[in-house]
């Protein structure tokens, strides 16, 4: 525990840190004695044992934070959802790990300057856009009651840039986190293949497994996509780890096309088209050394299972024959989409300029066919996604919101650009490449997907842009790496 609780933490607020977990915990398990439980003790345990034997960097005021990182990135959605209803909305850790976070950061008085950390036109943006948000929930709150607080993605989650900053806030600690995440990378493939398994019908496994396993494909497939940029970005300056690379980057890319998530597919290839021109044939190079790893795979796999095999080699002839064929701009999946983003933009019209607010929801009606809300998530209530973060800002908070939202994003992609060539250590160059093209992945897939309002894949974009700032930052000032 030395090493979590480090000097700056005083004997009164250790107990008081542990008082409070204790009885956090124990509430917890008495309003949900689920599996989502276990998971956020086990997740916690796993944390402390592995932080403690492999790095002094972190405190304990870092651990939620640690936790919500490492528990979405293994198991998605299945380690978000607490099972609790509150109003009758869902809960997310997120929530939680978002206060307790905060207090510690205000106990520990780790208010630091992270606005130093950006561009000033970029914090004046996003507190701008935050404000507008926060009036806008308070708006929508007293008309239309607790549907409007799961809106609080758009303008509540930006807080996670900050905590990103304060938690990485000098080299050592974003080396660390890339080491740890490693292990974690390798859990969430496991939790894919097993899912893979199940739905191709090789394997029933267990019941408590198939239950507990609740996550969706495609949060898995932008997991994924996070796992495949870095690797590329990183392979040809990591000589001593290129097998694990290798193995990591071949895995993810194979899981990425059988999950037959399509936004993943055209996500990650405008990822790889961003990534060429800035490693050039580094790319080309990387994709050539783990060839001999699709063989080797494809051997085991007849081995053990030949079915598996032509299941694949099956899958992958379907799926080309289908993205060939046009009609799915008409029928299908692209038409409904196109369907769905008429209609919503022909909602957004009616209020351009500010929108129609948090809590209002759109209706939509495509061949006949009106969708609503999962049953038991406020049932009759008619309202769905438009599967476009862009459109679905548009219709919350009107041009005024894109504008911000827009700039927000593209105000850190050209300045994390533009510094990729003055980054004096080769890590921090590595590091800000693969944050870039996560930043492009994220986009490309919250474009055809409800990404933005899904907590487990909403938090990334906030990590990655608050990560792109802190290596800019610590790169910057090598001398003195720490924000405090």
């Amino acid at each position: 525990m030395r090493v979590l609780l480090t000097k700056d933490d005083s004997l009164p607020l250790k107990i008081l840190l542990f008082v409070g977990l204790g009885i956090s915990s124990g509430l917890l398990s008495l309003i949900a004695p689920t599996v989502s439980f276990a998971i956020v003790v086990v997740s916690f345990i796993f944390l402390i044992v592995f932080i403690w034997l492999r790095t002094k960097s972190y405190a304990f005021s870092d651990v939620p934070f640690l936790i919500l990182l490492i528990g979405t990135f293994g198991l998605g959605r299945t380690f978000s959802v607490l099972n609790i209803q509150f109003g009758g909305i869902p809960l997310f850790i997120t929530e939680g790990v978002l206060v307790a976070t905060l207090i510690l950061i205000f106990l520990r008085r780790r208010m630091i300057n992270v606005f130093k950390v950006a561009p000033k036109s970029f914090s004046f943006a996003l507190v701008i856009y935050s404000l507008i948000g926060l009036f806008y929930l308070f708006l929508g709150y007293r008309q239309w009651g607790m549907i409007a607080l799961r809106d609080i993605v758009f303008c509540v989650y930006p807080l996670f840039l900050f905590i990103t900053i304060i938690t990485f806030r000098n080299g050592k600690r974003l080396r660390q986190i890339l080491s740890i995440m490693v292990p974690v990378s390798f859990v969430s493939i496991v939790v894919g293949v097993y899912r893979l398994m199940i739905k191709m019908q090789f394997s029933s496994g267990f019941e408590i497994i198939n239950q507990f396993l609740q996550t969706k494909s495609f949060n898995l497939t932008l997991y994924y996509g996070f796992i495949m940029i870095f690797c590329i970005a990183f392979f040809p300056f990591a000589k001593k780890k290129r097998f694990l690379l290798s193995f990591l980057l071949s895995l993810s890319i194979v899981l990425i096309f059988l999950f037959k998530v399509r936004a993943a597919w055209i996500a990650g290839v405008v990822a790889f088209l961003f990534l060429i021109p800035i490693l050039g044939k580094h790319v080309l190079r990387t994709f050539l050394r783990i060839s001999p790893l699709f063989f080797l795979a494809i051997i085991f796999a007849s081995v053990i299972q030949l079915d598996l095999v032509k299941y694949i080699v099956n899958s992958i002839i379907l799926e080309a024959k289908s993205l060939l064929d046009w009609q799915m701009f008409s029928v299908g999946n692209i038409g409904w989409r196109l369907e769905v983003w008429r209609q919503t933009l022909q909602y957004s019209l009616e209020s351009p300029l500010t929108g129609m607010g948090f809590g209002v929801q759109p209706v939509f009606t495509v061949a006949g066919r009106t969708f609503v809300y999962p049953e038991g998530f406020l049932p009759g209530l008619e309202v769905h996604s438009p599967h476009n973060h862009i459109l679905a800002i548009f219709f919350k908070m009107g041009l005024i919101g894109v504008f911000l939202f827009a700039f927000i994003n593209l105000r850190v992609f050209f300045y994390g650009l533009r510094y990729i060539r003055s980054c004096r250590s080769e890590f921090n160059k590595c590091l800000l490449i693969a944050c870039l093209g996560s930043l492009v992945y994220w986009h490309g897939n919250a474009f055809f997907f409800d990404v933005i309002e899904s907590p487990p894949t909403s938090i990334f974009l906030w990590i990655i842009l608050g990560l792109i700032l802190s290596v800019i930052y610590i790169d910057k000032e090598n001398e003195n790496p720490h924000l405090s």
